[in-house]
């Protein structure tokens, strides 16, 4: 679902998509 990496979006998931 996150094409810029799920594992390495650790500190950019929330920018990227705010799951935690």
């Amino acid at each position: 679902m996150a094409p810029r990496g799920v594992h390495r979006s650790v500190g950019t998931e929330k920018a990227d998509r705010p799951t935690c």
